[in-house]
């Protein structure tokens, strides 16, 4: 057998199973044109403060919008001939005559609007779209999100000692308050009783060696049981800090959770729970 096939055409080529013709593997062949004849699209990015030489780009979500644009070039084809890729349709993003060339423009909301993910956006030929077009990669990507914090295992300082023992600048603080998370056994260690006291001062004060909760007055420091949450994020890729908009327990005994924002030298999206 002899085919023949025509230059510029696209071919769908393949194999089916006889017993079960539902079963089959085809790919999309073509026939070039000898060089400088056919069609072709050149594409350029025109926004990201990165290296626009490389046309991917890489945004995270930030809860802005982000405005997108490329220039287009077309060589041996008319605009009325090429159309937008799939991706690029479902980012609400139009192709437009500018004058002195052609663009591909739109603004893609960062935020649960648009799905995170890898998006082929670019310009391709209606009747051939597999042999003539120009693409490029944008790849939206979801901020981390808040994890609980081994504070025992940071910087930030941690009293592993007594109030009787530890030292004074270590005391009476939102850190010295933390329960302890281990992250390696996903295990939080904390008393029975959601708050008590710092009697370091009343241990000086009346040279006792034990101290009970007896010994506390109203001008006792009291501490609470923080359970901190942390974020891996940059601040400065973000407008304002993160926030959490909802928090339920889902298992255990029901406890009462006090949600509060806290600013931890420069790290700005710390939160505990109390």
């Amino acid at each position: 057998m002899v085919l023949s096939f025509v230059a510029g055409r696209e071919y769908l080529v393949g194999v089916y199973y006889k017993k079960d013709p539902q079963i089959t593997a085809f790919a999309t062949v073509a026939l070039a044109s000898p060089q400088n004849t056919e069609p072709y699209i050149t594409l350029e990015r025109t926004y990201g403060s990165d290296s626009r030489a490389d046309l991917n780009f890489t945004q995270k979500k930030n809860g802005t919008e982000l405005d997108v644009s490329y220039r287009v070039g077309l060589t041996r084809i008319t605009l009325d001939e090429v159309e937008l890729t799939d991706d690029a349709k479902k980012l609400g993003l139009t192709l437009a005559d500018a004058g002195d060339g052609y663009v591909i423009s739109g603004k893609v909301p960062l935020d649960n609007r648009t799905k995170a993910g890898t998006y082929v956006i670019g310009v391709q030929s209606k009747t051939m779209p597999n042999i003539i077009r120009k693409t490029a990669n944008l790849t939206i990507s979801t901020a981390n999100s808040f994890v609980l914090m081994d504070v025992k295992g940071g910087s930030v300082g941690w009293n592993e000692k007594s109030d009787i023992g530890g030292r004074s600048d270590y005391l009476n603080n939102p850190i010295d308050d933390s329960v302890n998370f281990d992250a390696t056994s996903n295990t939080i260690y904390a008393p029975v009783t959601t708050f008590g006291y710092h009697l370091k001062k009343e241990f000086i004060g009346t040279g006792k060696k034990v101290l009970t909760v007896n010994d506390a007055t109203s001008a006792t420091d009291q501490y609470t049981n923080n359970l901190w949450l942390t974020i891996s994020e940059k601040p400065t890729d973000f407008n304002a800090p993160i926030t959490l908009t909802k928090f339920e327990q889902t298992k255990g005994q029901e406890q009462e959770w006090f949600l509060e924002p806290i600013k931890i030298k420069n790290q700005l999206f710390q939160m505990f729970l109390s």
